[in-house]
């Protein structure tokens, strides 16, 4: 009787173990799904809020700065350089969140009149440790010390090439 109790057990313990692998499995893709969905709200928020950005005019360039005071990460960072270069060719951007992870981007008349966002990316990793790379339109990178990260910086950067 005994040997019968025990393999009614052992039978009940492995569809349990089962069961809870097959709950977990759930539970990871519900996590995932909202993982994602967390991404892409945070993604619009940023885009709406590149939207709002205030462009102040330095030289011949209209330049934007955005500091986030939380992590972004580079994939919205990106997302915010796209929404400002497709409303202004003038565009030179900086935007970083509190991790120092940059992006930059300058819009077609910029790169014409000499500033590309591979430069934006090589000055704030000059200045503020890091390192980063990327195109003439668009670059990305991450700095060590995003305290120095600054419009003050950034305008001054600006000023200089536009003489």
């Amino acid at each position: 009787m005994e040997i019968s109790t025990g393999r009614a057990a052992l039978e009940t313990l492995k569809m349990e173990a089962v069961r809870l692998k097959e709950e977990n499995e759930q539970l990871e893709k519900q996590g995932k799904q909202l993982e994602k969905e967390i991404q892409q709200i945070k993604t619009q928020g940023a885009q709406a809020q590149a939207r709002n950005v205030p462009a102040k005019e330095v030289g011949p360039f209209r330049v934007y700065f955005q500091k986030f005071s939380e992590p972004m990460g580079q994939a919205v960072l990106r997302s915010c350089i796209d929404v400002i270069q497709k409303a202004d060719p003038q565009a030179v951007i900086s935007i970083a969140d509190s991790t120092g992870c940059i992006a930059a981007g300058t819009g077609a008349t910029a790169q014409q009149q000499g500033i590309s966002a591979k430069q934006l990316i090589e000055f704030w990793t000059a200045l503020a440790g890091g390192s980063g790379g990327g195109r003439e339109s668009m670059a990305q990178g991450q700095i060590e010390n995003p305290e120095l990260f600054s419009i003050q910086k950034f305008e001054q950067f600006i000023r200089e090439r536009a003489k």
